[in-house]
């Protein structure tokens, strides 16, 4: 900022030019010494007061800056964090991936595993009941037999 001292010194008497000690509605009053004295303290207190208004400004805004560097240094940090938990959530995936690939190769070797046993039993409840079958063809022959030595044939003393 510029301190202006609206005053003009015109054939040894002080003009105001502009200033707000004397009013702006009165510019190019002559003024005296004394006066002149009055003008320069107003623009002085002017000073001082645009000074302190400056001070006050600054000081606000340095509080606006650390006040918006430390909310940013908060987000910074909170989004570090969901970038951690991202990365982690992307880990849990992959491992449950992982784990569903593993349990999907289990489950089929484990189908598998039954369709093998299945078949098997299959193959020995068939062989078991071939098995059965010739045995009990077997006693039925041998009984046809025995039944035909004890029984004579009727047919053939008809004859």
């Amino acid at each position: 900022m510029r301190l202006v001292i609206a005053l003009r010194l015109t054939c040894n008497t002080l003009v105001c030019t502009r200033c707000g000690a004397c009013g702006a509605t009165n510019p190019g009053r002559t003024i005296g010494v004394l006066s002149f004295n009055t003008h320069v303290a107003y623009l002085a207190r002017q000073r001082e007061r645009e000074v302190s208004e400056a001070r006050e400004e600054a000081w606000a805004q340095g509080q606006a800056s650390a006040t918006l560097s430390a909310k940013l240094d908060t987000l910074k940090a909170a989004l570090e964090e969901r970038r951690r938990d991202c990365a982690g959530y992307r880990e849990a995936l992959v491992a449950a991936g992982e784990r569903e690939r593993e349990a999907a190769r289990r489950l089929t070797q484990a189908a598998l595993q039954a369709e093998e046993a299945l078949e098997a039993r299959e193959a020995a409840l068939a062989a078991e009941n071939e098995a059965l079958v010739k045995s009990l063809m077997e006693q039925r022959d041998a009984a046809n037999a025995a039944l035909a030595v004890r029984l004579p044939r009727r047919d053939s003393g008809m004859n």
